[in-house]
């Protein structure tokens, strides 16, 4: 089977070498064949990195160089473009299934259908886009950016017979808004990791890594990985490292591309900054910092558009038996995190978390323990490639599988 997967990404983002990559190297040992048309306006440098970790991963890439500004414009010029190049595609290396990610990618593939001919369409819907830009990026629910996208999801849903999701929530609320007669198949995927990097350490090799970074025995590292973006409250982040840090030894390891927005919110909440580190990584190095750490944190801003949205780094901090830190109300954490493998806030107010605090500031060892053997076995059930090739499989073959949590 050969899959060609389309992606629209800004000149930052990273998810095709970090996230899609290895998802699709594991799907090799299936029988699929994955090429990538990417479209960004990401610097020279960057597409030779994602060039280079596709090669590596048996993929073939094509990238597309975006120069129409703003980005809106962008989008709507290269929709008729971006489906001839579908097109061509398809013909010459006899692709079977195209598989677009998210809308503007869904629309060059809607566009091309009268040219595909027998290649069937599995969509990537990545969330619900529009609704995220009206929550954080100022759109209006009536202005035509938002309409335009709308229509673009409601034709998808009535053109792919399956639909991939992050979330069961994203699942029936996308169910709902498919046109009638549509019966698309909703297959909830995962943001995989390979847990065979992403994994505890063993104890004595757990506290010798410690012992050479300068963390006692007895100090409880946080850690918070990706995006410093106000929906994920830096500025909470260390009210609650420094409101433990009262109560006990802390330490607080940020791996971000954002170093001067948690170098201001430290400042900003009075946090000690010998109690901190703030590291720019290449990915491969994110999981041994991981292993050090004893609580990862992923705090978000819950909102209706936040139900669809499975956040990697919660992924990644439970397949390396972290317990973790998250928000109510945002993607499946709740199932994911339960009661066993973490602590779940309400609210990101000063209550919930000072009273987080408490808790924390007097958690054992023994019970961080118990935490850490729950936290990696829910991330082998739910976030390991296993389960991310089992669930794609079950899309790409045009089987249905269960709408459960990613």
């Amino acid at each position: 089977m050969r899959v060609l997967f389309v992606t629209w990404d800004g000149a930052a983002q990273s998810y095709v070498e970090s996230l899609f990559a290895p998802i699709f190297a594991a799907l090799r040992a299936r029988g699929v064949e994955t090429h990538i048309l990417q479209f960004s306006d990401a610097p020279p440098e960057h597409v030779e990195r994602t060039r280079a970790a596709c090669v590596a991963a048996g993929l073939g890439y094509v990238h597309h160089r975006l120069v129409v500004r703003p980005r809106a414009l962008a989008a709507a010029a290269w929709v008729l473009p971006g489906a001839l190049r579908i097109a061509t595609l398809v013909r010459e290396l006899g692709i079977d299934v195209v598989m677009p990610r998210a809308i503007v990618p869904a629309a060059m593939a809607l566009a091309a259908r009268p040219l595909l001919g027998r290649t069937r369409l599995v969509w990537d819907a990545d969330g619900l886009p529009a609704d995220e830009r009206v929550e954080f990026a100022g759109w209006s629910p009536s202005g035509l950016p938002y309409r335009a996208f709308r229509a673009v999801e409601r034709a998808t849903l009535g053109a792919a017979p399956v639909v991939l999701c992050r979330t069961a929530a994203a699942a029936r609320i996308l169910e709902q808004r498919r046109p009638p007669g549509a019966t698309p198949g909703f297959v909830v995927v995962p943001n995989a990791r390979d847990e065979r990097l992403f994994r505890p350490l063993d104890p004595d090799d757990r506290a010798a890594r410690r012992a050479v970074l300068g963390i006692e025995d007895d100090t409880l590292v946080f850690t918070a990985v990706g995006s410093l973006a106000p929906q994920y409250h830096p500025d909470a982040v260390v009210a609650l490292v420094r409101a433990v840090a009262r109560r006990r030894k802390v330490r607080l390891i940020v791996l971000t591309g954002h170093e001067v927005v948690m170098h201001e919110a430290v400042r900003r909440g009075a946090l000690d900054p010998a109690l901190v580190q703030v590291l720019r990584v290449p990915a491969d190095d994110v999981p041994g910092w991981l292993q050090v750490a004893d609580v990862g944190v992923a705090l978000r801003e819950p909102s209706f558009s936040q139900q669809a949205v499975a956040p990697i780094k919660v992924s990644e901090y439970l397949l390396c038996g972290l317990p973790v830190v998250a928000t109510r109300g945002v993607g499946d954490v709740e199932a994911l995190v339960g009661d066993e493998a973490g602590w779940l806030l309400v609210d990101v107010t000063e209550r919930s978390i000072e009273e987080l605090a408490l808790v924390l500031g007097e958690v054992t060892a023994a019970a961080l323990a118990t935490a850490r053997v729950a936290a990696r076995e829910r991330g082998v059930a739910a976030c390991s490639m296993a389960t991310a090739v089992q669930r794609y499989m079950a899309a790409l073959e045009v089987g249905v599988a269960p709408a459960e949590a990613g």
